[in-house]
């Protein structure tokens, strides 16, 4: 998701200031130093990055602590008290007196308004920009979402700022940074879990995920860092983790009750923590099947889960890249043939028009609730295919509309992207016999926007044009471009090219499918046969217009010629590659 905080805007019609509330977790003087370094560290890049932040943002650190505890630093607000631990919950010899999250988030209801409350834990230390990067994500409209930390080294004279701060460090998984507006807070439910044990992190990030509108999960931003990977907490008592543990369960149960089964278990932390202890479930292992089709949202709570979702063996998607929007449905009903395939059959929403023209001229994140639509469809065929199955998405505006929402709905299964990679000149020659590359002021189809649009990665002013296959170039590089910021935001997916023209032969047919696992049907090559029938008549079609309208080799010259700057900044001259010459 490409954002820029530095071009974010708040409304001060609303507030004069976005007010951010920062709940951390401190010790006092006398607790053992693999406390206070940590804190102390955490504490200096707290100051330092308040003393930098834009004045559009308000930001108030709130110190949780025992009573003995004084407030470390005189900037602090000194929060609640607290007066119970893991030791009033059970007997647990020898065991520390962890703190409950419950009573720590208690911090956000001191005295005083927030609009962004922020919890860390003492030893997360955050980076300058912090506060004006969470606020611009607040600005963006996620209402809740989490950071993941870095790894770094101390430094050579030992943790001082200015060495660990400048480290790249390590990404970790772990969930220790937890942004939320008072809304989401206020439905939030952690139950007894402890911090300072497992199934904290997501015990909290679960119900984040179900009570936000907008909830994201940044694995890979280099905002916070932690000195070293030390999980002391690992060296704790079964007894601690098994209460948690308990805890954890306790939790999923009462969020099944109020947001239903199907619902919780499409949030990755607690089907995770289902999938690996399916043998102590706290929920019904019984499940329904049901046929595909459109399905009533407000119905959720009492829809029957797959039994897919408690197996331990995950399921796996297949999304389809197609830039010539031709090829996706034809291949989803090849792969479709297989017995261990499933095709999402739901229309195309009626509104796909309206959001992709939204893309072309907004930033993503205007239209992001509005784009889930295909998600939805996407997730409501999971819930219905049996365990192992590969769920494709047929979708041909995958690419141009919906493909940030899909990688963030399911980032936590297996996922595969099958990128439709011919050359430009074909696909250019291809597009010119179809109705939509028409001059800038025409029409274009619903399900595409052309480079003159606001929101192009590669931008062309209407003034630029010179002819039709001008758009058409523009287009295609612009899906290109987009193709690849998706595989370098998304490197955790398998990403796997194709030549649609080549799915003529049973080699490549037989590879792709050995490829994801499915296994080919005598339906499989009667399928084959009718596509190569109409790649055949289509490539007829594309000859006879692009020779009645323009010499597309010619034209791939000049467009070359006359946008040299941008294609080079791009990378992409080899694109104009033709027979092997340039």
């Amino acid at each position: 998701m490409q954002w820029s905080a530095g071009t974010t805007s708040y409304s001060s019609s609303v507030h004069p200031k976005l007010r951010i509330r920062h709940v951390i977790n401190t010790v006092g003087p006398d607790a053992p130093d693999r406390l206070l370094v940590p804190q102390r560290l955490t504490l200096d890049s707290i100051a330092r990055a308040i003393s930098i932040t834009d004045s559009k943002f308000a930001v108030e650190v709130v110190a949780v602590s025992i009573p003995e505890d004084p407030t470390p630093l005189q900037w602090m607000t000194r929060g609640p008290e607290l007066h119970r631990s893991l030791l009033d919950l059970g007997d647990f010899p020898g065991a520390p007196q962890l703190p409950l999250l419950a009573d720590l988030l208690k911090g956000f209801d001191a005295d005083g308004a927030w609009d962004l409350g922020i919890f860390t834990n003492l030893d997360i230390a955050v980076q300058p920009l912090f506060y004006d990067l969470v606020g611009g994500i607040a600005d963006r409209g996620f209402d809740a979402f989490t950071i993941n930390r870095r790894v770094v080294d101390s430094g050579p004279h030992g943790p001082e700022l200015v060495w660990v701060s400048a480290q790249v460090g390590k990404p970790h998984p772990g969930f220790d940074c937890f942004a939320f507006t008072p809304s989401v807070l206020a439905k939030v439910d952690v139950g007894d879990v402890v911090v300072g044990a497992p199934f904290v992190g997501r015990a909290f990030v679960a119900n984040l995920y179900l009570a936000a509108e907008r909830y994201h999960s940044f694995t890979d931003l280099h905002a916070t860092f932690h000195l070293g990977a030390d999980e002391h907490w690992l060296d704790g008592t079964n007894a601690i983790i098994g209460h948690n543990f308990s805890a954890m369960s306790t939790i999923v149960k009462r969020l099944a009750s109020e947001y239903g089964e199907e619902r919780v278990m499409s949030a990755p932390p607690i089907r995770r923590f289902v999938e690996r202890n399916s043998s102590e479930l706290p929920l019904s292992r019984k499940r329904q099947h049901r046929t595909t089709g459109a399905t009533n949202t407000r119905d959720a709570k009492h829809r029957p889960v797959s039994s897919a979702l408690w197996r331990r063996e995950p399921q796996r998607i297949v999304l389809i890249a197609d830039p010539s929007q031709n090829s996706a449905g034809p291949l989803a009903e090849i792969l479709g043939t297989a017995a261990e395939a499933w095709v999402v059959r739901e229309p195309v929403p009626a509104n796909t028009g309206t959001l992709t023209r939204r893309v072309g001229s907004e930033d993503l994140a205007s239209s992001y609730n509005d784009r889930r639509v295909r998600a939805d469809a996407i997730r409501r065929a999971l819930t219905t295919i049996p365990a192992g199955c590969t769920c494709i998405d047929p979708s041909p505006t995958f690419l141009t509309t919906y493909a940030d929402v899909t990688f963030d709905s399911f980032e936590n299964l297996q996922i595969t992207v099958l990128v439709s990679r011919r050359r430009l000149v074909d696909l250019v020659t291809e597009a010119l016999s179809s109705d939509w590359f028409v001059e800038p002021n025409g029409s274009w189809a619903d399900i595409a926007f052309p480079p003159t649009a606001r929101m192009s990665m590669f931008p062309v002013h209407p003034e630029e044009i010179e002819s039709p296959a001008d758009l058409a170039i523009g287009y295609h590089l612009d899906q290109l471009l987009r193709i690849r910021r998706l595989q370098a935001q998304h490197t955790r997916s398998r990403w796997l090219e194709l030549d649609p023209e080549r799915l003529t032969g049973s080699r490549t047919v037989r590879s792709l499918f050995s490829s994801l696992n499915l296994r080919t049907t005598p339906e499989t090559w009667r399928q084959v046969a009718s596509f190569s029938l109409k790649q055949e008549r289509r490539a007829q079609q594309a000859g006879r217009r692009s020779d009645e309208q323009i010499d597309v080799s010619e034209a791939l010259r000049s467009f070359e010629h006359r946008f040299s700057g941008r294609i080079a900044s791009a990378s992409l001259a080899d694109e104009f590659t033709v027979d092997g010459q340039r």
